[in-house]
Parts: structure tokens; C-alpha cells; sequence
């Protein structure tokens, strides 16, 4: 299967942002998975699955530059290939913000939030709890900032006194996903790029509003602010060595 798109391939970084970005020529289904699910613009979450359970190559080519072989996804990639860690960073977010003033907020009620936007069909792709400020903080699309705030709206100000809970928008933001792929740096599962992404952020005085990690350590994402990201992109793409770098 070919998906004809207009950039060489899937990235190690956004080629409108970081000109100098290396194509990944060979990945596997799963890793191409894990980018589509970050925000990798290229390729859907859902493309992924039905070629996977059929075991059907999947390339994504260029089509204002066909003679470019662009990336080959498969099951099993060639074993010397070079993989370089990929940064995926999505703009045209919104930080929203639903809590109490006071200990009333519990786990229980951060569960009601979402799932109240779940069944309202609202993808929030990021949040982070924080006990003890008493909120959650969602990362939403911004088309989908007002129909968020009327949904939490009725969940949790509906009888309740107005001064217990708060609810509102915080500011424009964008997220910062890093992920490391097996071999980088001499590790086998990409771990290792969580704690490098982190000290480059900071030499770069980055403000990292909230942060979601795996557990396996090869993928974190951070969100920042939206006028922030692409000089942050710019300096990440340089501090984990992806310039210059061929495969």
C-alpha cells in the first residue's frame, strides 16, 4: 500500500520547522503506530491496523518528489537500518482547566471529566491530574474549546455553588512529543530519550506546562506554550544530534 503525501516520509521532525529533518526509511508497524498515536501528521492511528493484521507493506512517498523512497513500514524493517529518535509537535491546542477551589476535588470527579467529554465524542490528547492544586488540566483542539467548556460546564456546575468549582481556559498551548526508536544511543528500546529530552528543555529555558511519559521510557510528551515551539523543536532537533545525520 502507498500513501502519497507532501513530505519525504514520516520525520524526525515537522520539515516546516526544522528544514534539516531526516527521513525514517524503515520502521515497523508498532513504531509507526506509536508516532501516528502522538500526532505524526502523515499517517492516521487507524491506518495502521488493517495492514498490520494482513501483514501489507505500507510506504509513504512524496509526491512533489516521487524519485525519493520515502519510508517503508513492515512487520519486521531490515535489521541494519539507522533509527533516530522523532519529535512530533502539534500546534492549534488549548489548555483548559476544571477543578475545586478547595479539597473537594478527587480522583473520582477528574474520572467524571473525562469521560463526560468521552461520551460527548471529544478527543483530549493530553492531561495531567495535579492533586494538590485541586484541577485537571485537558489539552484540547481548539475547535473544540467552547463545546469542552458547555460539556464540563453541565457535568460538574449543575447544583453545585458556584464558588466551589472552577472551570476555564488557561491559554493557547502545543505539545512536544520525543520518541526514541531501538539503537539510539546504544539502547535497545529507544529508553534514555525521556531524560535527554528533558535536560535539552530545560538548557533551553523552555516553560513545560504539563508532561505525560510511558513507562517504558522511550516516549515523553510536554506541552508548552504555543509561541514556544518551534524555536523548542529547533533546539531538541540539534541537542539529541539528529542534523546531519543520514541513513
Amino acid at each position: 500500500m502507498w500513501i502519497w503525501s507532501d513530505v519525504d516520509g514520516i520525520l524526525t521532525a515537522d520539515p516546516n520547522i526544522v528544514p534539516q529533518a531526516q527521513t525514517l526509511t524503515d520502521l515497523s508497524y508498532a513504531e509507526a503506530s506509536n508516532l501516528a498515536y502522538v500526532g505524526a501528521d502523515v499517517l492516521h492511528p487507524k491506518t495502521i491496523r488493517p495492514v498490520m493484521e494482513t501483514g501489507i507493506p505500507l510506504r509513504i512517498l512524496n509526491s512533489l518528489n516521487p524519485v525519493h523512497p520515502g519510508t517503508l513500514i513492515v512487520k519486521t524493517p531490515r535489521p541494519d537500518r539507522v533509527m533516530l529518535p522523532a519529535i512530533i509537535s502539534t500546534t492549534g491546542l488549548s489548555l483548559i482547566v476544571v477543578g475545586s477551589q478547595d479539597d473537594a476535588w478527587t480522583l473520582e470527579m477528574a474520572a467524571r471529566a473525562l469521560r463526560c467529554l468521552s461520551e460527548a465524542g471529544l478527543e483530549v490528547p493530553m492531561f495531567s491530574q495535579s492533586l494538590s492544586e485541586h484541577s485537571l488540566n485537558l489539552v484540547v483542539r481548539e475547535q473544540d474549546q467552547a463545546h469542552c467548556l458547555r460539556t464540563l460546564g453541565r457535568e460538574f456546575e449543575r447544583g453545585q455553588q458556584e464558588d466551589v468549582f472552577r472551570l476555564g481556559i488557561e491559554e493557547s498551548v502545543a505539545t512536544i512529543s520525543v520518541v526514541g526508536m531501538p539503537g539510539w544511543n546504544g539502547s535497545e528500546y529507544g529508553a534514555g530519550i525521556v531524560s535527554s529530552a528533558f535536560s535539552a528543555l530545560g538548557r533551553h529555558n523552555t516553560r513545560v506546562i504539563a508532561v505525560a511519559q510511558t513507562a517504558t521510557e522511550n516516549c515523553v510528551s510536554f506541552c508548552v506554550p504555543e509561541d514556544q515551539v518551534m524555536e523548542a523543536v529547533r533546539f531538541l532537533h540539534r541537542e539529541l544530534g539528529l542534523e546531519g545525520k543520514s541513513q
